[in-house]
């Protein structure tokens, strides 16, 4: 709930600019957002296994500490439902799909990625910038039969203690198998926290900044 204060905001932008049909995946929303989002599209109650996230007391010192340090202890505010994304890709009702996270602007037509999704991984997404090891989970261009999902959601529920999210664990799978995925030109993730570019299609206003300058907006 504490992010649905967004959705209006995610409307009114997709909607200048897209008619795809859109799923919203309930990761547990107040009464008056549920009936918002089913008036809008397909609402979905999220189907997945409860409190399997390792809490900061089960997981090792070293990469707490190391985790605060970079992203603030306000972190752990969220990340429980990190390792959820997964399973809400595969509940789609979609054979092909685009995930955008909630604090996700878009400022034209989608379009485009459908036409990047890998043939084998099925799924296509942006480079972490100036990481060229790492990928952004806030944008995917996917199938629903992707087999890289699967291996993302058994690795986020069997080993989120050693990883800081959900997108840690699927750039490790990528990585690690040697697996081919469709690189999607950074426009179509654009981390505000990056800079200016003023080719964005999604500017990614990633992090607890980037909220306030949503507030503001709205």
């Amino acid at each position: 709930q504490h992010q649905e204060w967004m959705l209006e905001w995610w409307w009114s932008n997709y909607t200048k600019h897209n008619k795809y049909p859109v799923a919203f995946i309930d990761f547990g929303m107040s009464p008056k957002a549920r009936n918002w989002c089913k008036s809008q599209g397909h609402w979905i109650k999220l189907e997945a296994p409860q409190n399997f996230v390792f809490p900061k007391a089960l997981i090792s010192p070293e990469l707490t500490t190391e985790w605060e340090h970079t992203y603030g202890k306000d972190l752990w505010n969220g990340r429980e439902k990190w390792f959820y994304k997964p399973y809400a890709l595969e509940q789609t009702p979609f054979d092909e799909a685009i995930w955008l996270d909630l604090d996700c602007e878009i400022t034209g037509s989608l379009a485009p990625l459908f036409h990047k999704i890998h043939t084998h991984s099925k799924m296509a997404l942006v480079k972490e910038h100036g990481l060229e090891e790492s990928y952004n989970s806030g944008v995917i261009a996917y199938h629903k039969n992707s087999p890289l999902l699967s291996l993302w959601r058994e690795l986020c529920f069997h080993q989120n203690d050693q990883f800081l999210g959900d997108q840690d664990v699927l750039t490790f799978i990528i990585n690690s198998e040697d697996i081919e995925v469709s690189e999607l030109p950074s426009k179509y993730n654009w981390v505000i926290r990056d800079g200016v570019n003023i080719d964005a299609v999604v500017l990614h206003w990633a992090g607890p900044w980037g909220k306030e300058v949503i507030r503001s907006c709205i």
